[in-house]
């Protein structure tokens, strides 16, 4: 693991850093902190409803840096809301952009999915499965 980190380049090694504690705080704080409280802390916006349908790429080398970082960061970890951390935690990573968590449900074979995606000027930041996200109907704030 220390050598795969001293291989990193330096921006990638602050990025690690940086992901590796906000997403400690991220684990700590979903389980006691509403939501909204928590996103502010970090940063990041909760986003509104938004009809199914298709959703655009952001295309930002920064943003898809910052996305393997963090990917590689929690591909060892728990699988429980790992779409929300990870959107959470690069959310504050890319905080100047004003990022929105965006949260969506759909029912598949009569159960109900939840996924949690990052969106910057209404446009998806590195989501792997960015066709499936047309299937999902954003929630509405509580």
């Amino acid at each position: 693991m220390v050598r795969w980190f001293l291989r990193l380049p330096p921006g990638q090694r602050r990025d690690t850093l940086r992901a590796t504690i906000v997403l400690a705080a991220v684990r700590a704080g979903l389980g006691v902190v509403p939501l909204r409280a928590l996103a502010s802390v970090l940063g990041v916006r909760v986003g509104d409803a938004r009809p199914a349908g298709v959703r655009l790429p952001f295309a930002d080398s920064r943003a898809t840096s910052v996305a393997r970082v963090v990917d590689r960061l929690m591909s060892s970890g728990p699988s429980e809301n790992r779409c929300l951390r990870r959107a959470l935690v690069l959310g504050h990573l890319l905080r100047s952009e004003k990022p929105c968590v965006r949260i969506g449900v759909r029912r598949v074979d009569g159960q109900v999915q939840a996924h949690a995606w990052l969106e910057i000027r209404d446009r998806v930041v590195a989501e792997p499965n960015l066709k499936e996200l047309e299937t999902f109907r954003t929630l509405a704030r509580s």
